[in-house]
């Protein structure tokens, strides 16, 4: 089931823990009413979402807990 600290719209059939931190690149940061990325930092009912995402690698030199924020997020779409 969904933990409760995920904040989406979306229903996948399977969640995991994080344990593992990916280097994930994309086209470019969208404003979406599905992907809750930033939710309420750039608009009032959206979040982020990243258009054609890509798994590049596992970061091995970084914990998971040095993800990039929403912060940082919301600062990469302005």
């Amino acid at each position: 089931s969904k933990p409760s600290y995920y904040s989406t719209k979306e229903e996948p059939d399977v969640w995991f823990l994080p344990r593992q931190l990916w280097e994930i690149r994309g086209a470019e940061l969208t404003l979406s009413p599905v992907h809750m990325a930033a939710s309420g930092m750039v608009h009032s009912s959206k979040g982020l979402g990243l258009r054609f995402p890509t798994f590049i690698r596992v970061r091995e030199d970084k914990r998971v807990e040095d993800t990039t924020t929403a912060e940082t997020l919301t600062e990469l779409y302005s």
